[in-house]
């Protein structure tokens, strides 16, 4: 911008008055507002003497009035709860500021209340409470000096209380003087607030008082939340965020009441103390403002007729790089600026007939670009919409379906091959004609049968533009309207698993690059078909592995259960727990709950409520429970097949070890027959040696002997 020539002429004028009259404005600005702030915290701070005063005067009164009661207090001759009461509720009622005390406590030497007093009555005795451990009766216990505390109330508001707790001694000289008791009044501040709102402040001011830490305990309004409201206040007067964050001028007076730092402030916003401030500076930039308008009207009206012929020309120049040329510039003069302004008409022609090209090019090349960006769009929906089919029927059906829709097409088949990989075959399509081939079963032979065909035979993709030309296209009378078809193979790392077939009926209605696009989707369809039919494969051979261990269930507990020495179950009626062989008798009041294992019932639960009838709740948890059974009862099956298996292999070693303590034959024969007889508990045991075509069938032979001699070998 610095370098128009309209611009710098304008801002040199505009300079000349503008800054002069600025310097002006920050002189009498700083001064004014140096002079108001003084003011402004010199009012404050007279405000916050002001209402110090009568908060100490306030405070001075509260004091004195516990001072006159521990005084009547002292001077009884006979100390009497009685006249404790009296004494005390005479002050809550009919003192000064009576009525602004809660309650008046009289507690003992050891700290134990004797009274305790409200404007509603005395407290009753089994309510009194032990200060012994608190700070009201240990600091005037320590300090012999009048103790100021504050607390908080659980009102909504959380406003504080005062505490002041004072000393009762009898006489005596100084620090040598029993305690004799503790006095402790409660006040609440809310009449702090009164006194505070009778001052009458300035417009916006605001009167707290606040502790030495800054938390605000008395405001002048009644309904302030007290509530984690605390401020950070200034050493002095000062300007500073106030109480709700906004900046204020802001003046403390403290006040010593005890041990106890009190703040008493006075606050003001600053938007209304420094007003006057506020107004010079709105006058100062009134009159900035309208010595600006001045000077741009003088700056225009003397650099119009300099640089007007140079703005034009500019004006012309921005028209034409904003893409407008048919624009020239109207400048006749005879100088240099008018040889520009002639040469700038000509570089535009030149332009116009240069762009009027590009424009025709540009406008195809985006037509192109659309197209394909609406395929890819149709494409990812078509893959994304398809994935989502639960079963191989379902994903072809929707898939030729959302193809069709998504590219408007005229029919839309997808073929895969059979098994022997010599036809294509339709299995899916949307059209009218579609399913009418579904119906007869329609099939190409791989590499004979149009275009189909000879996809399925190269598993490369293939287009006729116009099948009336293409001496591959394969005549379909279901298809009459067909005009240009293409046909993409469906692959997966396994090799070529069908073909996706499209046909439109217009006229060259694909393209080479086409090709790409639908590829794409075309190999999404692939892997979902082969990850739909691995999916398949796996379902068939779980319901095999299912199916197998079932089996091996049954047949496990079958034999566990032929043992013939296992108790079949057990039997608890709360007395007695006695083995039982049969199932009971169905009588209709018991419920059998089976125990299955693997699909397979390997006993079952039979009970009999109390009183006849079936818990719903009850029967499922058994049958929870039964579930937990039929795992332990595997468990307890595996671990004695387990152990069984030990016993015989410990018992085949240790045969096998003594059968080779020895390298005599004789000997291994006699111990051979001895630990037969012995480790199966036979009737008799024979080993001997022989010719082999005079070895008898030795299975056979045990059988019959254990026929005649009943035991098994």
């Amino acid at each position: 911008m610095w370098h128009s020539l309209r611009v710098r002429l304008s801002l040199i004028f505009i300079g000349l008055t503008v800054i002069p009259l600025i310097a002006v404005g920050i002189f009498l600005g700083g001064s004014t507002y140096a002079t108001d702030r003084s003011e402004a915290i010199t009012l404050q701070s007279q405000v916050a003497q002001s209402a110090g005063a009568k908060v100490a005067d306030y405070f001075q009164g509260l004091n004195q009035n516990l001072f006159d009661l521990s005084d009547q207090i002292r001077n009884l001759s006979i100390p009497d709860r009685s006249l404790y009461q009296s004494l005390v509720l005479n002050e809550l009622n009919f003192g000064p500021n009576g009525n602004d005390y809660e309650e008046i406590t009289l507690l003992d030497p050891q700290g134990h209340e004797i009274v305790r007093a409200t404007h509603q009555g005395f407290v009753p005795d089994d309510q009194l409470l032990d200060h012994s451990k608190l700070d009201d009766y240990l600091q005037p216990l320590n300090t012999r000096q009048t103790y100021y505390g504050f607390a908080s109330a659980s009102s909504p508001t959380s406003e504080p209380f005062l505490i002041i707790s004072m000393p009762l001694y009898q006489p005596g000289n100084g620090r040598t003087a029993q305690l004799s008791g503790v006095l402790i009044g409660e006040v609440r501040l809310s009449p702090l607030a009164n006194l505070l709102a009778q001052i009458q402040p300035i417009s916006g001011e605001t009167l707290y008082i606040t502790d030495a830490s800054g938390k605000v305990i008395a405001h002048q309004d009644r309904s302030f939340n007290f509530l984690n409201a605390r401020i950070v206040l200034p050493t002095g007067a000062n300007i500073q965020p106030g109480l709700n964050g906004t900046s204020a001028v802001i003046a403390v007076n403290k006040l010593q009441l005890g041990d106890q730092m009190l703040n008493v402030v006075a606050e003001q916003p600053a938007s209304i103390a420094l007003e006057l401030m506020n107004n010079l500076i709105s006058t100062l930039i009134i009159a900035t403002l309208i010595a600006l308008v001045v000077s741009i009207a003088v700056g225009f009206a003397v650099v119009r007729s300099i640089v007007l012929p140079v703005e034009k020309l500019a004006v012309v120049a921005r028209q034409v790089a904003a893409g407008d040329l048919s624009q020239t510039t109207p400048i006749q003069s005879r100088d240099e600026i008018g040889t520009l302004a002639n040469t700038f008409n000509n570089m535009t022609s030149q332009l116009r007939s240069l762009v009027g090209s590009l424009e025709a090019r540009v406008a195809e090349r985006t037509q192109e670009l659309e197209r394909q960006a609406l395929r890819m769009r149709a494409s990812a929906e078509v893959a994304r919409d398809a994935a989502s089919a639960p079963n191989l029927d379902e994903l072809l059906d929707r898939s030729s379906r959302l193809i069709r829709d998504r590219f408007n097409l005229y029919h839309t088949g997808i073929f895969l091959l059979d098994d022997r990989k010599e036809y294509a075959v339709l299995r899916a399509s949307p059209t009218e004609a579609g399913a009418k081939m579904l119906e007869n079963n329609h099939r190409l032979r791989v590499g004979e049968q149009g275009i189909v065909g000879q996809v399925a035979a190269t598993g490369e993709p293939r287009i006729a533009l116009d099948v009336g030309a293409d001496a591959v296209y394969f005549n379909n009378p279901l298809l009459p309207a067909t005009r240009s078809e293409m046909a993409l193979p469906l692959k997966t790392a396994e090799g070529l698993v069908g073909i996706l077939d499209v046909q439109s009926d217009q006229p060259s209605a694909f393209r080479q690059d086409d090709i790409t696009i639908m590829q794409v989707m075309a190999d999404q369809l692939a892997t979902a078909i082969e990850r739909i039919r691995l999916l398949q494969q796996v379902q068939i051979q779980l319901k095999d592995i299912e199916g197998t261990y079932e089996r091996f269930t049954q047949e496990s507990w079958k034999g566990f259960s032929q043992g013939g020495h296992r108790v079949g179950g057990y039997k608890f009626d709360s007395v007695r727990l006695q083995p039982v062989a049969d199932p009971p008798a169905n009588d209709g009041q018991s419920v059998a709950i089976p125990i299955r294992l693997r699909g397979q019932t390997i006993g079952a639960i039979h009970v009999r409520f109390q009183h006849g009838q079936a818990q719903n709740k009850t029967v499922a948890l058994i049958e929870q429970i039964s579930e937990r059974l039929a795992a332990a009862l595997e468990n307890a099956r595996l671990l004695e097949e387990t152990r069984q298996r030990a016993e015989r292999d410990a018992l085949v070693s240790e045969m096998t070890g003594r059968f080779r303590s020895t390298l005599d034959l004789e000997s291994v024969l006699r111990t051979a027959a001895q630990e037969l007889q012995r480790a199966f508990q036979l009737q008799e045991a024979e080993v001997r040696l022989t010719l082999p075509a005079a070895i008898n069938e030795p299975e056979k032979v045990g059988q019959e002997k254990s026929r005649k001699n009943g035991k098994r070998q």
